[in-house]
């Protein structure tokens, strides 16, 4: 028997890193970054839009161990990344300043 037949009928062996890059997505996940960073945010619309790691490293076109660097705040993050991000996610960008109040 060779080892092709073997595996006939069983999905393809993944990674632990696959796997745990493939978690995003589910109800379950959130965002590991500070709660109100950048990183934060990015996590946080990815996971609302129901788009895996895996997903989002493809819609960019790089590995899934990006994603989770650029998702963990570990980075900084430039503003094409951020721009890229919207784009992936059907979205527009704007940055925008907002006068603060005195309080």
């Amino acid at each position: 028997m060779t080892s092709s037949t073997r595996t006939r009928g069983r999905p393809p062996r993944t990674t632990a890193q696959e796997q745990s890059a493939d978690s995003g997505g589910s109800s379950k996940e959130v965002p590991k970054a500070p709660e109100g960073t950048l990183a934060w945010y990015l996590a946080a619309a990815r996971i609302k839009a129901d788009i895996t790691k895996t997903q989002m490293a493809e819609k960019l076109r790089v590995r899934p161990p990006v994603i989770t660097k650029i998702e963990s705040g570990a980075h900084d993050i430039s503003e094409s990344t951020v721009k890229k991000y919207a784009l992936a996610l059907g979205c527009r960008y704007e940055l925008k300043f907002v006068k603060a109040t005195k309080e």
